[in-house]
């Protein structure tokens, strides 16, 4: 089976949430979320949820707990030990893609964009004031999975140039080609 290491974010995010939910669920202890995402087992306390976004419903609560090996995973994948990366909220846990993006070779990689906004990280406003323009494109070095775009726009490599019929409703999970990285 593939081995899946999974940086998980600080709070919950349906689409990192739902993805790593279906990946643990399907592969076992071959999906190692890093830090634990402790709010989606069953060990999470009950009284807890309530402060969850949707007061915990739907997939919060019922993974079952089962060993995983969390000691140094980024360690561990750079020497190789993943099939895959997952960076499941590239808005709260770019400091890990920073940090591994750039020493990672031979290995697939993908970033998660779950942010009520259409721009993908880090092309907002709110990074370009802080000057942080100089940060890695996640979608120039993994696959980009978008949860919508206002307009079905996506975004090439290369550039930001738009497709997609203007004043469409998007939805759908939208991905990043990258043409170097696959899952």
């Amino acid at each position: 089976m593939p081995r899946v290491l999974f940086l998980t974010g600080p709070r919950e995010d349906y689409l990192a949430d739902g993805l790593l939910h279906g990946l643990r669920s399907r592969l076992g202890a071959d999906v190692i979320d890093y830090p634990k995402a402790d709010h989606l087992y069953e060990s999470y306390p009950v009284e807890r949820p309530r402060s969850l976004r949707g007061r915990g419903f739907t997939l919060y609560g019922l993974l079952a707990d089962m060993e995983a090996d969390r000691y140094r995973p980024l360690d561990r994948a750079q020497h190789g030990e993943f099939d895959l990366i997952v960076c499941g909220d590239i808005w709260f846990s770019f400091g890990s893609f920073v940090e591994l993006a750039p020493r990672i070779i031979g290995t697939s990689m993908a970033a998660l964009d779950g942010a009520d906004r259409q721009e993908p990280y880090p092309d907002a406003g709110e990074w370009w004031r802080r000057g942080w323009w100089v940060l890695p494109r996640a979608h120039k070095r993994a696959l980009y999975l978008k949860r919508e775009l206002g307009a079905c726009r996506a975004f090439e490599s290369s550039t930001a140039s738009p497709r997609g019929t203007p004043g469409t409703a998007c939805t759908r999970a939208t991905a990043f080609p990258t043409g170097t990285t696959t899952i």
